[in-house]
C-alpha cells in the first residue's frame, strides 16, 4: 500500500520516516505489532489460545509501568453478536515477546470501549457491558493480580468518551443526547449545557477548559459553564502537552492547530488518497510521551449493501449507523510539532499507541 499524499502548510516539510526514542504499537490484520517510527519492525506478538487483539470499538493498546502492552482480545472468527466484545485482558512483554492473560471477564461481560491506565501505569480503567438493559459499569483492574473492582454508573450514561485519572474524572455521553462528567465514586459532577450528541472530549492539562468536538469544535469552561464555538466544521480536537495549542481536523482530512493565546489558526497537513467511494476522516489524540510527536490517523467509512443494512438493523437494533462499515486506521501520519516535519505510514494500522524504545 502506498503512503498517502501529504500536502503541508507553509513552513512544514515532508520527510522520510525518522527514528525517535519511541516506538508504535498497533493492531494490524488481527495481530499485535510493534515498530519504530521509521517503520522498522521491533516485535510481533502471538496472543494464542484461539484469540486475537480486538480492533473493534475504541480499545487502544496501552503501555503499563513495565513498558509492556495491555489490550483486549476476543475469540477469533466469531460472527455471533453476543461475542462481538472483548472478553480477555492480555499483557505482552516487549522484551521477552511473551504474552499472558491478566483477566478473563466473567460470563456475559464484555468490553469494547475505553481502555486507560492510571498515572502510575499499574491499574487499568475500562468500561464493561453486559445485557442491553444493564447499567453502565466501569472496572478498575490491577494489572499484576488481575483483581477487578466495578463501579455502577447507572442507566443514564450511554457511552464513555474519555477518562482522566489525574483528575479522577470520567466523561460520558448520556442517553438524552447531552454529555456529563462523573467522578471515580460514580457521582455526576457536571453536565454540558449544550446537547452535542456523542462528542469527542479532551480536557485541558492545567485549566477548566474542555475541548468538545462533534460537528464543530467547542470549548466548555467548567468554571462558568459557558460553551464557545471555535470551529463550525472541525472535528476531533486534542490539546498539546503545554495547553497552548488545540489540534483538530477540519473538513475531514485537514489537520489544523489553534493557538489559544493569539487565536490564530494554521492549516498544517492535508491527507488525501484513493477513497474508493468511501469517506475519509481523521482521528487525533495520540501524543508521544514527551509531547513532541502527534499521530494523525485516517479512517474510512464505507456504505454497505442494502441486504447487509437490513441484516444489521435486525441483529443490532441499537447500532447508530447500520448502513456503514468502518475501516479504522487506514493510514496514519507522524507529525513532529517541534521540527515542523511529517511523514505518513505505508500500511494499515489501528488502535495505535506509543511506547519507549
Amino acid at each position: 500500500m502506498e503512503p498517502l499524499e501529504l500536502k503541508l502548510g507553509d513552513g512544514w516539510t515532508a520527510v522520510a520516516p525518522q527514528p525517535t526514542a519511541f516506538g508504535l504499537a498497533f493492531i494490524e490484520r488481527g495481530g499485535l505489532k510493534c515498530q519504530g517510527t521509521d517503520f522498522r519492525q521491533i516485535a510481533e506478538f502471538d496472543v494464542a489460545h484461539g484469540r486475537e487483539p480486538s480492533s473493534q470499538g475504541n480499545c487502544p493498546v496501552a503501555v503499563d509501568d513495565k513498558n509492556s502492552l495491555i489490550y483486549w482480545a476476543r475469540t477469533k472468527f466469531t460472527s455471533k453478536p453476543n461475542e462481538a466484545g472483548c472478553s480477555s485482558l492480555v499483557e505482552s512483554d516487549l522484551r521477552s515477546g511473551k504474552s499472558r492473560t491478566v483477566l478473563d471477564m466473567p460470563s456475559g461481560k464484555k468490553c469494547n470501549w475505553l481502555l486507560t491506565l492510571d498515572e502510575a501505569g499499574a491499574r487499568l480503567i475500562t468500561q464493561v457491558h453486559g445485557a442491553p438493559k444493564e447499567p453502565m459499569l466501569i472496572a478498575f483492574i490491577d494489572i499484576a493480580s488481575g483483581a477487578m473492582r466495578s463501579l455502577d454508573i447507572g442507566h443514564a450514561a450511554w457511552l464513555p468518551l474519555a477518562v482522566f485519572p489525574r483528575r479522577r474524572q470520567f466523561f460520558f455521553s448520556l442517553r438524552d443526547g447531552s454529555a456529563a462528567i462523573f467522578d471515580f465514586d460514580g457521582k455526576q459532577t457536571a453536565v454540558c449545557p449544550q446537547k452535542l450528541g456523542s462528542p469527542n472530549m479532551d480536557r485541558h492539562p492545567s485549566s477548566e477548559l474542555i475541548a468538545v468536538s462533534f460537528g464543530g469544535i467547542y470549548l466548555w469552561n467548567l468554571e462558568n459553564d459557558v460553551v464557545k464555538m471555535v470551529s463550525k466544521t472541525g472535528n476531533v480536537a486534542s490539546w498539546s502537552a503545554d495547553g497552548r495549542q488545540l489540534w483538530y481536523f477540519e473538513r475531514d482530512s485537514e489537520l489544523w492547530v489553534l493557538d489559544i493565546v493569539s487565536g490564530n489558526k494554521t492549516r498544517i497537513i492535508q491527507l488525501s488518497g484513493d477513497t474508493g467511494g468511501c469517506t475519509e476522516y481523521g482521528n487525533l489524540g495520540v501524543w508521544s510521551p514527551d509531547g513532541r510527536f502527534l499521530l494523525a490517523q485516517m479512517n474510512r467509512k464505507c456504505a454497505v449493501s442494502k441486504d447487509e443494512e437490513k441484516k444489521r438493523r435486525k441483529d443490532f437494533p441499537t447500532n447508530w449507523e447500520p448502513a456503514y462499515q468502518f475501516d479504522w486506521g487506514h493510514h496514519f501520519c507522524v507529525v513532529d510539532t517541534q521540527q515542523r516535519t511529517a511523514w505518513t505510514s505505508p500500511g494499515h494500522a489501528s488502535h495505535i499507541s506509543w511506547f519507549s524504545v
